[in-house]
């Protein structure tokens, strides 16, 4: 996802703008319940994503269906009722006098949920996918956010990637030894991976933490920032959709 924020169309443009597209229509989902309202954010912040900004359609998909998975799992705890009384479920399963369903109500419950919650990861995807994390550093900067903020923000940001390099590197490793040939060896390479995993991870953050007071660090990142102008025309039309979508969501039908 990190090559996409430097290399779309919208790479150009101030982060502010697109912060602001992003996290005022987010706020504007959350504001609006209502699903018709919310399949239209979804779609139009796809739209602006693949279409505007230039994302292949396959990598938007691919991102997405990580964060729906959990999304998914969390909805199967809103859409099962559990009761000692049989109510007027729809589907329902007794075990040792206890029912547990799926009622008119978690259904409708769930899909709302599932809508909202769509419409909220389009938005931050929108963000993501379109903003370098040094922009959006240089934005919390802006906002005189405080310095410890952003500083464990470039720290995550950066282990991220040396907890995933780290355990491709292990996995490829185990893989070209048959680490996973059936299942009970897959699981002993998994558990074998697991433990080293966080060993290597806590020594090359140990080594990046020698090598950044080897340079003469005082508790402050420094970062070389490009210096970009609003575009007040761009600025007022993204104000003016916002507004438009605003009453758009309290007129929508529920």
């Amino acid at each position: 996802m990190d090559q996409w924020a430097y290399v779309n169309k919208f790479s150009k443009i101030h982060p502010f703008e697109k912060f602001l597209v992003a996290i005022v229509t987010m706020f504007l989902v959350l504001l609006w319940d209502k699903p018709v309202f919310q399949v239209s954010i979804l779609i139009i912040m796809g739209i602006g994503t693949v279409l505007g900004a230039g994302i292949p359609f396959k990598v938007y998909i691919k991102y997405m269906t990580i964060p729906l998975l959990f999304i998914f799992i969390t909805l199967l705890s809103v859409l099962l009722e559990v009761h000692t009384v049989n109510k007027d479920f729809l589907f329902t399963i007794e075990i040792f006098h206890v029912f547990i369903g799926i009622s008119k109500e978690s259904i409708g419950v769930a899909i709302a949920l599932f809508f909202r919650s769509t419409a909220t990861l389009t938005c931050l995807y929108f963000l993501a996918m379109t903003t370098s994390m040094q922009e959006l550093i240089y934005l919390l900067e802006k906002f005189h956010c405080p310095s410890i903020v952003t500083e464990l923000m470039v720290l995550t940001y950066r282990f991220i990637f040396v907890f995933l390099k780290t355990a491709r590197t292990i996995y490829y490793a185990q893989s070209t030894r048959l680490g996973y040939n059936g299942f009970v060896r897959s699981l002993k390479s998994l558990s074998i991976l697991s433990s080293v995993l966080f060993i290597k991870a806590y020594m090359q953050a140990k080594a990046l933490n020698q090598a950044t007071l080897s340079r003469g660090y005082q508790g402050t990142f420094y970062q070389l920032n490009t210096e970009r102008t609003l575009n007040k025309r761009r600025l007022i039309i993204i104000i003016a959709v916002e507004i438009g979508l605003f009453i758009i969501g309290g007129i929508s039908p529920k």
